[in-house]
């Protein structure tokens, strides 16, 4: 099973750096969806007690807007297949790695915001549990500018061999 993971394409990610990137998704969904057994959504979600708030002492994301799914990927996101995270990896999700466990999905295809942080998370821990990972890199975007964006890919590259 092939599951297509968009990881936290939501309303505070979007800028002047990843603006293009809900309509590049949306178009590769259309046109690829067939080959996915599953689209799934993550959305980070900070929470007064996280890391984000002890440690760096970020206080965003706690609730909508900010949260929301992009709205032109809305329309494919429920909440059947959407995973609040309070962290960068989609598998510190405990109901997201579930999900992927009882569907027997083993195949992952990756993109979305940031490939630095979350993306990279998320696929270093998908590569230790064993799934066959594959990043979208064209599809994949850093809000805080193409730099770091290219430092993602380059970690990626390095490590995982894309």
């Amino acid at each position: 099973m092939k599951a297509l993971v968009v990881i936290d394409v939501q309303k505070h990610f979007i800028n002047r750096h990843t603006r293009n990137l809900p309509k590049k998704i949306r178009a590769f969904i259309l046109q690829n969806r067939r080959i996915f057994d599953y689209v799934l959504f993550t959305k980070f979600v900070n929470k007064k007690t996280s890391n984000f708030v002890k440690i760096v002492r970020w206080k965003k994301c706690f609730g909508p807007p900010e949260i929301d799914i992009h709205k032109d990927l809305s329309e494919f996101a429920c909440k059947e297949n959407t995973f609040e995270k309070t962290s960068f990896s989609a598998f510190k999700s405990r109901k997201f790695q579930n999900f992927i466990k009882r569907n027997k999905i083993k195949e992952l295809y990756l993109c979305g915001t940031d490939t630095e942080a979350c993306v990279f998370a998320t696929a270093m821990d998908a590569f230790d549990l064993g799934y066959k990972i594959k990043v979208l890199k064209d599809l994949c975007g850093s809000h805080h500018g193409r730099k770091f964006h290219e430092i993602g890919e380059a970690d990626h590259d390095r490590r995982l061999q894309f």
